[in-house]
């Protein structure tokens, strides 16, 4: 028991999937990690989704539409889609597999509980499926573990990981991260976080995973911008960070690559905008307030 102390207070637990999420952390900080802040014109892509809603109501998962994304333009440059190996080589994969964070409802939790969720093969799917993976992923009762359509099988495993000692899992994540195959199975290839659903206005958030290359999403604001034509125009960007593996990734490679991703979102690429707005008549769509306003933000 904790020393006494003359003033309120109350001792928690920490979570089993917690501890292990401090174990991955703490492998992203082993590797040298490069990171590219900035801002992308999403103006024509942030109109398109607060209009649109899917065939059951729900608005379109702006995640899913960013891991589709990712997925396409690392076909662009498949070089960035790889592990270290052994120190002399690198493991480059096909598939790009995308571990995000989704919120749960978890057995014998009364909140919903940030979990991890890896979109496989996502350079393969359109963004529409992606968003109802994610949305089965996030209504889909589970003890806390990954859901994985295959079976049970890897949800077994990675509940007797977590209930093993701290130095116990430590030391078979040392090992593991040795494999490059095994650290793809075990956590993608391409990280995705989003801080933006909590925010009100733009954010550069800066973390380090153990992922070869993370898109570290912000929130959204206005800002005044020239058009071709010389008028002020108010645009919508998004603030965000690529986290990069320095010794996978190269200046240029990473560069290149980050300039395809900005280009195919300013564009809105892989996305019909002449399909008609199917938002309720009842559900109001908020306007931004001239140069200065900004929207709630993903």
């Amino acid at each position: 028991m904790p020393k006494q102390y003359d003033y309120n207070y109350k001792v928690m637990k920490l979570k089993k999937t917690k501890q292990a999420q401090m174990d991955w952390t703490d492998q992203g900080r082993k590797k040298p990690t490069v990171f590219a802040t900035g801002i992308i014109d999403v103006t024509k892509v942030r109109e398109y989704f607060r209009t649109h809603v899917d065939k059951n109501g729900n608005k379109y998962s702006f995640t899913a539409y960013i891991a589709y994304l990712l997925g396409q333009a690392i076909l662009e440059h498949p070089n960035i889609n790889a592990y270290l190996y052994r120190r002399d080589k690198i493991v480059i994969f096909e598939d790009v597999d995308i571990v995000c964070i989704v919120e749960r409802e978890l057995e014998g939790s009364h909140v919903p509980v940030p979990t991890s969720y890896t979109i496989r093969s996502s350079q393969k799917k359109y963004w529409k499926d992606i968003h109802f993976e994610i949305l089965d992923a996030k209504t889909r009762k589970t003890n806390g573990l990954q859901y994985d359509k295959k079976g049970s099988k890897q949800a077994k495993l990675v509940k007797r990981f977590v209930n093993l000692p701290r130095w116990i899992r430590r030391m078979i994540l040392n090992r593991a991260m040795k494999n490059p195959h095994m650290k793809k199975q075990m956590n993608g290839t391409i990280g995705l976080t989003s801080i933006g659903m909590f925010l009100k206005e733009a954010g550069q958030p800066l973390a380090v995973t153990p992922n070869v290359m993370s898109f570290q999403v912000g929130g959204t604001d206005f800002r005044p911008r020239f058009n071709e034509k010389g008028e002020l125009e108010n645009r919508e960007f998004l603030s965000g960070c690529f986290a990069l593996d320095h010794s996978v990734i190269d200046g240029g490679p990473a560069a290149r690559f980050i300039s395809t991703f900005r280009q195919m979102f300013t564009r809105g690429h892989g996305i019909d905008f002449s399909e008609p707005p199917n938002v309720s008549k009842e559900k109001k769509v908020e306007q931004p307030n001239a140069v200065t306003g900004y929207l709630e933000s993903f």
